[in-house]
């Protein structure tokens, strides 16, 4: 019904049904006679949208002769749902592409802040910091690690049938795969900064601590702001 196709001067009628399914059609004959009182035409709403209406879509048979004369197209779309439009194509519309330049930019701007962020915990956690340089070749480095030890335990838990095996076996693997990334990524840590391995491991925990509050949580309230305004 909204999609594009040759200029027609149809209307576009909707109506509730006893279930509350919504009901879209292009002929009032389709209307049983209980619903006729609260019909809704919504032509100008189609029309803005940029859609155009493909006349007769509610009374024409398809190409397979199943179904009977008189018998249409009855299209059924959630309440307050966006036809032929999704949440990402109404966040562009009210922040433009601005958006997801920005977004582009943060990449890299916060992995340099990880990286500023990993010299602070560095010095809480008594060893001298890095250059930013040599911080950002670390992160690199254990983000490396890190998705090698993903990719290992993923592998597992496809050769073991993870999702048969039942929800507690999934979340022990995943514990598992978490403790060793962060073991991975202390050794990366130990070896380029040529500090112990213990150190290693207290610095990882106050780098992810720090990382969670200077940066997780304000991303995330953004986030929320930004979707509450969408909304």
């Amino acid at each position: 019904m909204l999609l594009s196709a040759a200029e027609a001067g149809a209307s576009i009628y909707k109506y509730v049904d006893r279930s509350g399914v919504t009901h879209y059609t292009d002929s009032l004959s389709q209307v049983p006679g209980e619903y006729r009182n609260q019909v809704e035409d919504i032509t100008g709403e189609v029309d803005g949208m940029g859609f155009n209406v493909v006349e007769g879509i509610d009374g024409a048979a398809p190409k397979d002769g199943k179904a009977g004369e008189g018998e249409g197209v009855d299209l059924e779309l959630p309440e307050g749902s966006l036809p032929g439009g999704e949440a990402a194509s109404q966040l562009l519309d009210n922040f433009g592409f601005g958006i997801v330049l920005l977004i582009l930019l943060a990449i890299p701007a916060l992995y340099v802040v990880s990286a500023l962020i990993l010299k602070l915990a560095c010095r809480l956690g008594g060893e001298e910091p890095p250059g930013l340089g040599r911080a950002c070749l670390v992160l690199f480095v254990q983000g490396v690690a890190g998705t090698a030890v993903g990719a290992a335990f993923g592998g597992i838990g496809m050769l073991i049938g993870i999702e048969e095996a039942g929800v507690a076996v999934s979340a022990g693997l995943s514990v598992v795969s978490a403790l060793c990334s962060w073991l991975a990524n202390a050794a990366v840590l130990s070896s380029m900064l040529s500090c112990a391995f213990v150190r290693a491991l207290w610095i990882g925990v106050i780098h992810t601590v720090l990382v969670l509050v200077i940066v997780a949580v304000p991303i995330g309230l953004l986030i929320f702001f930004i979707a509450a305004m969408a909304a």
